[in-house]
């Protein structure tokens, strides 16, 4: 597998092993271009925001993803909540749904103090992204995100855009349908001490916004 000119760690090409068998599995993952699958016989394109799975067996595939993932990984902390693209696996929150969102949640949980975190922010993203059936690989992938309490809020709309009207109308509909649940994380007996959120459009314009907390 050769990289492409231009390509960002956001089209980054993941290898992984296939735990129970050999061959290997190549996993392509790209939110923002094409990717040309060399090893395709046909040089099949992965088409945007899409995930396919291909077997492989060369060996040389599989060891990149000690390499790969620590270094995507190797800064997923952010102070100011500034999660680069190029650090992560798959990509950021669109702005105008997480400055909205991290101001709703900071109010609903102010005498939490939960740290923001950009894994889980990454880790979010690849949970809209990955099918259910696929849930053993997604842990390989995003192993922050396990046992993490999950909070999803979807709505079907007419179109792909948001205005900042919108967005803020859509972040306050989710923040308030988990009210119980952060009243809930907000007691004594809940250990969460960060978080992470992103957001896609799945098909049909369902809008989907997903918090994972650790």
């Amino acid at each position: 597998m050769t990289e492409r000119t231009g390509a960002s760690l956001a089209d980054v090409v993941i290898y992984i092993s296939n735990a129970k068998s050999l061959p290997y599995l190549l996993v392509a993952v790209t939110l923002h271009s094409d990717v040309v699958c060399l090893s395709c016989s046909s040089g099949e394109r992965i088409q945007s925001g899409r995930i396919r799975i291909y077997l492989f067996n060369n060996i040389v595939l599989f060891l990149q993803i000690f390499y790969v993932l620590p270094m995507i990984r190797a800064s997923g902390k952010s102070a100011n909540n500034t999660c680069e693209a190029s650090k992560m696996l798959l990509g950021p929150c669109r702005k105008v749904i997480k400055l909205p969102l991290l101001e709703e949640i900071s109010e609903k949980m102010s005498d939490k103090q939960l740290q923001y975190d950009c894994e889980l922010e990454d880790a979010a993203l690849g949970k809209l992204l990955l099918d259910a059936d696929v849930a053993d690989f997604y842990l390989k992938l995003f192993p922050q995100a396990n046992g993490t309490t999950q909070l999803q809020f979807n709505e079907t709309r007419t179109e792909t855009t948001l205005t900042h009207t919108e967005a803020n109308d859509f972040v306050s509909k989710a923040v308030q349908s988990w009210s119980s649940r952060l009243e809930e994380m907000k007691t004594n007996t809940s250990n969460a001490a960060k978080y992470g959120c992103n957001f896609a459009v799945e098909k049909g314009f369902r809008y989907t916004l997903l918090c994972l907390f650790s």
